[in-house]
């Protein structure tokens, strides 16, 4: 029986392990999406700044 109790242990600690893992790569790309968001806001934001700096007579170029 002892074998038996140690694999059905086994298989319930894998079962958590894979759980665990798939929460993990969900935590990641949820993290890479805000970034990415975050970086677009960033650059609408800086290229509103420039373009606000263009239409007082400066003069930029997008690089």
């Amino acid at each position: 029986m002892t074998g038996q109790t140690n694999t059905a242990a086994l298989a319930t600690l894998a079962t958590e392990l894979r759980r665990l893992g798939q929460l993990a790569e969900t935590e990641r790309a949820d993290m890479l999406v805000y970034m990415i968001a975050l970086a677009e806001q960033e650059a609408r934001d800086e290229l509103a700044k420039r373009e606000a700096k263009g239409s007082q007579g400066e003069v930029w170029r997008r690089g």
